[in-house]
């Protein structure tokens, strides 16, 4: 699913929160600064990656995920809401330094994670094999638990909300 900034907007007669693009202050006069395709799918997997590295952040994010953000609110209109963004970012801190338990300086998995690796996050782990034994490359689910993070931090600096389409 979609990950978009927005922010509320009154409605001039009541009724349910209607919901605008964020304005933003770069020059940048695409869409694709406003979303991010695939955004809420990168989320699950930082749950994943830290799931591997044995920390609880993974299973916070994940409850937090499942249990506040997804329950179904009474216009159907999913938003993580300025606080959501922030505790969802509060539990992303540090990922990027703990994954150098699992995975090398190339984001390649180090021996002792692969079995995790491959359960967890499956085909999103490409591998190949080098002098003789078989490596498993982290680039893309590390790559995108990173750029959902960048995403998140600009929704914080904007002031923005999410909304999950």
């Amino acid at each position: 699913m979609t990950l978009r900034l927005v922010q509320p907007v009154t409605p001039e007669h009541g009724g349910p929160t209607e919901w605008a693009d964020c304005p933003d202050d770069s020059s940048d006069e695409s869409d694709s600064a406003h979303m991010l395709e695939g955004g809420w799918s990168m989320l699950y997997v930082a749950v994943a990656l830290w799931d591997i590295i044995g920390s609880e952040k993974g299973r916070k994010l994940h409850h937090l995920l499942k249990d506040t953000i997804e329950v179904p609110p009474e216009d159907w209109s999913y938003v993580m809401t300025r606080a959501q963004v922030a505790q969802v970012l509060q539990l992303l801190e540090g990922l990027e330094q703990a994954l150098s338990q699992i995975a090398d300086e190339r984001w390649r998995a180090r021996p002792a994670a692969v079995d995790q690796v491959v359960r967890l996050l499956g085909d999103q782990v490409i591998s190949w094999e080098e002098n003789g034994r078989l490596v498993y490359s982290l680039a893309e689910p590390i790559s995108s638990a990173l750029r959902v993070e960048a995403f998140l931090k600009e929704a914080q600096r904007l002031g923005c909300q999410v909304m999950i389409e």
